[in-house]
């Protein structure tokens, strides 16, 4: 499939699945309040660690192999099997695993425990990775989409009071169940029936332990913060960090998305030998980055305070210096997006890769226990910048002869004064209009045409190419 047109299937895909908690937010967040939201991500917080190790790396080597091998059929028929077996095994202990701790030992928020492990049993049938290396999403979204919305209906219809939490939790789960089922209707065709032995199905083990490692490293921010905040101080807390992350990560679904469109392309230029090309898609991918990353930050800290007002509700006071603090993350988890899930993975780094990002747990973890005891919800986010950008900074240091730094920070410059002008703009003008949903959009709006302007102005490379690009195809027209 065209890179662009995966590129824009793989936006709508991960736009909705992170959107159906934002469009719900502003009616839950006022329905459950900041204990209901934080006690449903702190129980969720344990059963996404079992599904972390129910899929052991296999999201992103599976991806990988399927990518080296889509133009081979029965080899990425063999590979998928194998792979997918080893998914079968790891995930039924998991599961098992979780139901013995979680519903038969704890004896706390058992039932809310239960029903999360349907969250755990869902990584079963999670095939995601297959779709994704072969550059097809747009069955998936399609289907996917009906699916969550169906979910987001049943939101409205049965969360009335804070005592559903229990029923949320059911909603929640259970459609992502049934989104991951309906998977496996679009891989008819596309590969082959294959009956792996045990030796061909542990093979994959090794390798993909070698991610896995990794994965547990950076799941460590958003899964430890939630977590020790709720074991520490309390589920409010969770409430306020759980909502404001929600935010960032729709801040950050462009840019995520790229990481998982490039991913298979890089992999296959660079087992090509293609090093020109993997090259220029490189420095592309910082540029488009930079170009957006920077507006969303200065633009997050501007609208924070009246966002916040309207969106999440008076109960979640305070969660206006969250998204300030938490909206640097865009940059520097844009930045790590390129430099691990685009280069090093492609290039088979994962030891600097893992290296890179257990530092940065680390640094998260140790941060963590001086800074939220004293500082709540507020010192995890702290914390989590500070992890992110030692990552980033450890990336740079092991591609430093592969990456240009010099070119990389030059195309920060244009970025930076762009947004800085609409900043400015904008902390002048947003005094002057009322607190909602309209006066929200319109402030968006504004300081996306201030911003476009004075990029245009200043002659930025990026904003050159797309609009070339345009006149190119108005003019074959």
């Amino acid at each position: 499939m065209n890179l662009k047109r995966n590129f824009f299937y793989t936006i709508i895909y991960q736009l909705f699945t992170i959107l159906i908690p934002i469009i719900t937010v502003p009616y839950v967040s006022r329905v459950l309040g900041p204990k209901g939201i934080g006690l449903f991500s702190y129980t969720g917080s344990y059963a996404q660690y079992f599904v972390l190790v129910g899929m052991i790396g296999i999201s992103l080597y599976g991806n990988r192999q399927i990518a080296y091998n889509k133009n081979n059929k029965e080899k990425m028929s063999k590979d998928f099997w194998s792979i997918y077996s080893l998914q079968f095994i790891t995930s039924i202990l998991s599961f098992i695993t979780y139901l013995i701790i979680f519903v038969f030992i704890n004896k706390f928020n058992r039932t809310l425990y239960l029903i999360q492990s349907i969250t755990v049993f869902t990584i079963i049938f999670d095939i995601s990775w297959f779709f994704i290396g072969y550059e097809d999403m747009k069955s998936v979204v399609i289907r996917n989409t009906i699916v969550k919305f169906i979910g987001i209906i049943c939101i409205f219809i049965f969360i009335k009071k804070p005592s559903d939490i229990i029923k949320y939790t059911f909603i929640m789960v259970i459609s992502n169940l049934i989104g991951q089922v309906i998977m496996w209707i679009n891989i008819k065709g596309k590969i082959n029936f294959y009956k792996p032995s045990l030796k061909e199905t542990l093979k994959h083990l090794k390798p993909s332990l070698a991610l896995f490692i990794s994965q547990l490293a950076i799941q460590i921010y958003t899964l430890l913060d939630k977590s020790m905040l709720g074991a520490i101080t309390e589920v409010y807390e969770v409430g306020l960090y759980e909502n404001s992350q929600k935010t960032i990560k729709l801040a950050l679904t462009l840019i995520t998305s790229l990481g998982v469109v490039m991913l298979p392309r890089m992999s296959s230029l660079h087992s090509q030998g293609k090093k020109e090309e993997f090259n220029q898609l490189i420095y592309k991918a910082f540029s488009f980055v930079n170009f957006i990353s920077f507006p969303m930050v200065l633009g997050l800290i501007s609208i924070s305070n009246t966002f916040s007002i309207w969106f999440y509700g008076e109960s979640f006071n305070g969660i206006e210096f969250l998204l300030k603090i938490g909206s640097i993350l865009i940059i520097f988890i844009g930045w790590s997006n390129i430099l691990g899930i685009q280069v090093m993975l492609p290039m088979k780094k994962e030891k600097q890769f893992t290296i890179s990002v257990t530092i940065g747990a680390i640094v998260n973890f140790i941060l963590n226990l001086f800074l939220i005891k004293q500082f709540k919800a507020t010192g995890t986010t702290i914390a989590s910048v500070i992890a992110e950008f030692s990552v980033t900074l450890i990336q740079f240091y092991f591609l430093k002869e592969i990456i240009n730094i010099k070119i990389l920070l030059k195309s920060i410059i244009k970025p930076l004064i762009g947004s800085m002008i609409m900043f400015l703009i904008l902390m002048f003008i947003i005094p002057m209009f009322k607190v909602g949903v309209f006066w929200t959009l319109i402030e968006v709006v504004i300081g996306s045409i201030i911003y476009l302007i004075v990029m245009y102005i200043i002659k930025d490379p990026f904003l050159e190419e797309r609009f070339n690009a345009i006149k190119i195809k108005f003019l074959k027209r």
